[in-house]
């Protein structure tokens, strides 16, 4: 009987809490475990040459792990290919990914993969930018960010052409370094 009376808030309390928790119908058709995505680039560049970077890719890793095989995750990138980064500045930018649905689940860190077509333009002469040797053909930057059912989240890298871009005296070459910064904004709906 005592048992009971004990049982029975409590029973009554956690039937409750998941009618309040719980997605609704109408939560469950537009799926209640996902978040909506949106990526652009835009650059800080006081560089007085054209710098041009292939894009190839945006990843997400979506593992603490970061060398498991399922750690990085690709997005649906809609404009790939080369970009010059002189046109992309505080004023503009490209849109990298497009109101992409992902599951609501935490993000480590945000990749920025290139491609080999990557060079500056010195005075019409084009000069390839090495990522192989002493550059990098990836930039990548911690986010920690858990995404939140049903939300909406505008993300801005911001690639530093001023610091991403030097000459290697030993080496005789031009080296592309990416160095990124990521904004988050998160946006209801």
């Amino acid at each position: 009987m005592i048992l009971s009376k004990v049982l029975k808030p409590i029973f009554t309390s956690c039937v409750i809490l998941l009618f309040l928790f719980s997605c609704s119908s109408d939560e469950l058709e537009n799926d209640c475990g996902t978040s909506v995505v949106s990526i652009s680039l835009k650059s800080s560049m006081n560089l007085e040459n054209d710098v041009y970077i292939e894009i190839e890719d945006i990843q997400f890793r979506v593992k603490q792990e970061a060398s498991l095989n399922n750690a990085w995750v690709s997005l649906n990138t809609i404009n790939e290919g080369v970009v010059n980064m002189s046109d992309l500045n505080a004023d503009s930018d490209v849109l990298l990914v497009h109101n992409e649905n992902i599951p609501s689940i935490p993000i480590y860190e945000i990749r920025l993969v290139l491609g080999d077509q990557n060079f500056i333009d010195s005075n019409g002469l084009l000069i390839d930018l090495d990522t192989e040797n002493l550059g990098k053909a990836t930039a990548t930057n911690f986010l920690e960010l858990n995404l939140l059912p049903n939300q909406e989240y505008d993300i801005t890298i911001d690639f530093d052409t001023d610091q991403s871009v030097y000459f290697s005296e030993l080496e005789n070459l031009m080296v592309l370094s990416p160095k990124i910064y990521t904004e988050i904004r998160h946006l209801s709906y």
